[in-house]
């Protein structure tokens, strides 16, 4: 159903759910600098979107075209070419001059991944990849809380990154979005790690740090069951299955002392 309201074209849509129930969206023209979260939600939005709408312009950002639109975090390209006749983008709401540097890191935060980077903003905001919580990894573009709480439990298992790369090898965080994170991640901590006694740790306490399988595992608790204790980390290179690629990638992680 199509009706007009005020000169603006409003369009009643039924769209049906899984469950089998319909759900009526409201579709009307929109200026995505001034829509409330309740607007965005009759649009068909779902909630996430609506509320990064919301924080997006409470840090000071603009939608200066309706182009910007398509950059927000999470939004799909269905959503986006549904609502895109719709969007309609006052000239006048659009304040002249430079963006501070709330806005900047906002701009991160929210926009997806194919918005272009800008290399000022790199040297104002970081993230410790040692120290950063889940909060901190969140304020990253592209990092939401489930990608913020992933990276920091493989940090823990691991017990501590080494190197800013070990972050790609978090499970399911896509290539794309670390390369497009990684200009913001240092290592100010690169002594933080937690290590693992080789001489007294059993099998299952050694299987589950990420780098070392259960194969290997019992193979350094054999070695030290039939030679005695290890004199020195580099003592595992004698196991047949560490070659010294899997060398270099556990070693800091373990001790003798």
């Amino acid at each position: 159903m199509i009706f007009e309201t005020q000169g603006k074209t409003t369009e009643m849509v039924a769209t049906e759910q899984p469950s089998g129930a319909k759900t009526t969206i409201r579709l009307f023209s929109f200026d995505p600098n001034t829509i409330t979260h309740e607007q965005a939600l009759e649009l068909g939005l779902p909630e996430k979107i609506a509320k990064n709408i919301i924080n997006y312009r409470n840090k000071g950002g603009k939608f200066k075209k309706p182009e910007d639109f398509k950059k927000l975090y999470g939004l799909t390209e269905t959503d986006y070419n549904r609502l895109l006749p719709y969007i309609t983008i006052e000239p006048g709401l659009i304040a002249s001059g430079k963006t501070d540097e709330r806005v900047e890191k906002m701009e991160f935060t929210t926009f997806d991944n194919d918005a272009p980077i800008d290399k000022s903003a790199q040297k104002k905001f970081t993230i410790d990849i040692n120290t950063a919580t889940p909060a901190d990894w969140d304020k990253l573009r592209g990092i939401g809380e489930t990608y913020a709480n992933m990276i920091v439990n493989y940090r823990t298992k691991l017990g501590g990154f080494t190197h800013v790369e070990q972050v790609k090898e978090v499970r399911g965080l896509p290539p794309d979005v670390y390369d497009q994170i990684a200009p913001f991640l240092v290592n100010q901590n690169p002594t933080a790690i937690k290590t693992i006694h080789l001489n007294t740790a059993d099998e299952l306490t050694l299987s589950k740090h990420p780098y070392i399988d259960k194969l290997v595992a019992q193979s350094l608790v054999n070695m030290r069951l039939q030679h005695g204790h290890f004199k020195s980390v580099s003592d595992i290179k004698k196991s047949k299955l560490v070659d010294e690629t899997l060398y270099q990638k556990i070693a800091p992680y373990l001790h003798v002392d």
